[in-house]
């Protein structure tokens, strides 16, 4: 698979933009579950830029990021 030999995982995102809007909420709900259990607040991801602030604080934990792998690959894999 493309994806898994690109750089910063260029395919995953491109893959991920391609879900449908029910697929995208599982995913992002999946994703700001794994945030809130490692201290992020709903009120902190209430704006794009507060999610993506919090995504990039919390992923630099591996078992974080791992997590939100986890999630983005079952999302895929349920299209």
């Amino acid at each position: 698979v493309g994806f898994l030999q690109a750089e910063d995982y260029d395919g995953v995102i491109q893959a991920i933009s391609e879900l449908e809007d029910d697929q995208l909420q599982v995913l992002l709900s999946k994703v700001c579950a794994v945030l809130m259990e490692e201290g992020a607040s709903i009120s902190e991801m209430e704006t794009a830029a507060g999610f993506w602030d919090a995504l990039c604080h919390y992923a630099e934990n591996g078992l974080v990021r791992n997590e939100i792998w986890k999630a983005c690959v079952d999302a895929l894999n349920a299209q």
